[in-house]
């Protein structure tokens, strides 16, 4: 942040989309850093969160249903 001195910065929200530990962690270190290094009230930096509609279903049923996953969630390897 330092470096690029962003006006505005976006991350996911603080359940990181649907629930992925990475996306939680990302969240929670964008929005710390954001809040440590924004500089100037004047000029108005702004942090958005990204937040997505509740899903009757995990990501990876639907990866799996759409023939991204299998429906144990594990790649399937490329058949020779």
């Amino acid at each position: 942040m330092r470096r690029f001195d962003p006006d505005a910065v976006i991350t996911f929200g603080a359940d990181g989309a649907y629930g992925h530990p990475d996306h939680v962690a990302i969240s929670e270190l964008t929005t710390a850093a954001f809040r440590a290094l924004a500089r100037d009230d004047r000029r108005r930096q702004r942090l958005y969160h990204a937040v997505f509609p509740p899903r009757p279903t995990s990501m990876a049923e639907e990866h799996a249903r759409h023939g991204v996953l299998p429906p144990h969630g594990r790649p399937q390897r490329q058949r020779r």
